[in-house]
């Protein structure tokens, strides 16, 4: 495609090899809108754990890949009227992180691909007494 492999360029192959699909490589066009996203908010996204096998004090301003169904919508109004979008996610492993904020729509029970941006952790009240998750930002998902 005639572009020079950096950092993120390399780490974005990786993840296309996890995924066993085309997440960015389909095309020149599709490579240069998910790049475009992807650099705005990573330097490179980590290889080596998923977004729900790190160290929450750790993952702050981290790019990781995730897979994830959406268990329950916990979208609020803002002060402005805007709806903000997020929910708690299963993820790899029967772990769970909640997605501060996605883009475009995620159904309930509707699983995606991506690329989340970590944002320290989660604290939420389940059956089994207080849970702590991973959080962070959806940057990129299919």
């Amino acid at each position: 495609m005639g572009v020079k492999p950096n950092k993120l360029i390399k780490s974005m192959s990786y993840s296309n090899k996890i995924f066993g699909q085309e997440l960015y490589f389909n095309n020149k066009n599709t490579f240069e809108k998910a790049y475009n996203i992807i650099s705005d908010n990573c330097n490179e996204i980590v290889r080596d754990k998923w977004f729900t096998g790190i160290d929450m004090s750790e993952n702050k301003d981290k790019c990781y890949i995730f897979v994830g169904t959406m268990i329950q919508r916990l979208d609020e109004k803002s002060f402005f009227g805007k709806v903000t979008k997020s929910g708690l996610v299963s993820g790899t492993g029967k772990r769970y992180f909640y997605a501060e904020n996605f883009q475009n729509s995620w159904m309930k029970n509707k699983t995606k691909i991506g690329i989340i941006k970590g944002n320290g952790s989660f604290s939420y009240d389940s059956r089994n007494g207080k849970q702590l998750v991973p959080k962070g930002t959806v940057i990129f998902s299919k």
